[in-house]
């Protein structure tokens, strides 16, 4: 059988993995991307936490990846420490808590480890197709971009949350298998913002402000240093913004929506690697194998709405209602339960904020 023709708009993790489940699957797709080279334009550290994804698998997440979607990805390091701090309280909880990883244009990227893996697609840079002529020429269409404007175009977006995000390249001593966490909303603004180590010297401080003009942001960035007193030196700075929101249907004639675009992304710490990787395989599998594609991708919908509905009860706490809960979390059999188990911690929060 003839393969169809397949054009992918984005190069970042969820256009590159359905690229990758494309070629698997025998076409040679070819990839528009906007930029010069794949993945985010600020390469920073991220993490993938298995606490957010225990509805989908209690099962290693890299392995977990590996063996249903084919994608084997080399992580930074092991999350074995996760630090939260509010204003006025402290929390750390050990374990096997997940991973950080690189995102962007590091050689060591994830979006770098997958493109590298690519033998047959071919990939456009410095193009912004028209994608109303893309679904013209082509069997399909992929719509994998880290923006809104082309399902928002279509009437199929609802915002969620509109970040603000400045980061910077901090030099230090850290801690590499450490994730330190804030929340505390004289500088966050109901976002947070986190530090991921690169290496012992070397580590990603990015804070995500909601809800706010991009032209505050750098007062809130020097709030959250005066506030944490921090003596970082910084390298490096960014500043970029990010709207997370809610997508139906993700399929509209010939035309896909995977990652960022889809709405595949956690609005409460946003956290999109894992949900863009899987997005983007189900959409290729989908176009192949004429799937329904909103049946398949409906446990990462399910979830994305419930970490949807915790951040709308997140948001309505002040700061002593955080402190009180960074505080529950340093218990000890809060730890040993959350942590140390399987527990579908995301569904059991989901259920008391309704009961509630």
């Amino acid at each position: 059988m003839a393969k169809p023709r397949v054009a992918i708009i984005g190069a970042g993790a969820a256009g590159l993995s359905c690229a990758h489940e494309l070629e698997r699957l025998g076409c040679q797709p070819v990839i528009y991307e906007i930029s010069r080279s794949v993945g985010h334009p600020f390469p920073h550290t991220g993490a993938i936490l298995e606490i957010l994804f225990r509805s989908i698998t209690t099962q290693d997440l890299l392995a977990f990846a590996r063996q249903t979607y084919d994608i084997s990805l080399m992580p930074l390091n092991r999350v074995k420490k996760i630090i939260h701090i509010s204003a006025n309280s402290r929390s750390i909880v050990q374990g096997d808590l997940g991973y950080l990883v690189i995102r962007g244009q590091l050689e060591n990227s994830i979006d770098n480890q997958i493109s590298d893996s690519l033998k047959n697609t071919h990939i456009l840079f410095d193009h912004a197709p028209d994608w109303q002529k893309l679904t013209k020429v082509y069997d399909y269409v992929v719509v994998a971009t880290a923006r809104k404007d082309i399902p928002a175009s279509l009437g199929l977006w609802q915002d969620t949350v509109s970040t603000s995000i400045m980061g910077a390249i901090v030099l230090g001593s850290f801690d590499e298998n450490t994730l330190s966490i804030w929340l505390n909303n004289d500088y966050t603004n109901k976002g947070y913002a986190y530090l991921a180590p690169y290496n012992s010297k070397r580590a990603s401080l990015v804070l995500c402000v909601a809800n706010i003009d991009t032209e505050q942001l750098p007062a809130y960035w020097k709030k959250f240093f005066t506030i944490e007193k921090f003596n970082f030196t910084v390298v490096e700075e960014f500043q970029t913004t990010l709207t997370a929101g809610l997508v139906y249907p993700h399929k509209v004639k010939n035309l896909y929506f995977a990652g960022v675009s889809g709405g595949f992304i956690d609005p409460l710490l946003g956290m999109g690697a894992f949900p863009s990787i899987a997005s983007g395989v189900i959409a290729a599998r989908s176009t192949i194998y004429h799937l329904d594609y909103e049946k398949e991708i409906s446990f990462l919908i399910n979830l994305i709405k419930k970490v949807n509905n915790i951040r709308n009860a997140f948001i309505k706490l002040n700061n002593t209602d955080i402190n009180r809960l960074i505080a529950i979390l340093g218990l000890p059999g809060v730890q040993q339960l959350i942590y140390r188990t399987k527990i579908n911690v995301i569904d059991h929060i989901h259920s008391l904020i309704n009961l509630w």
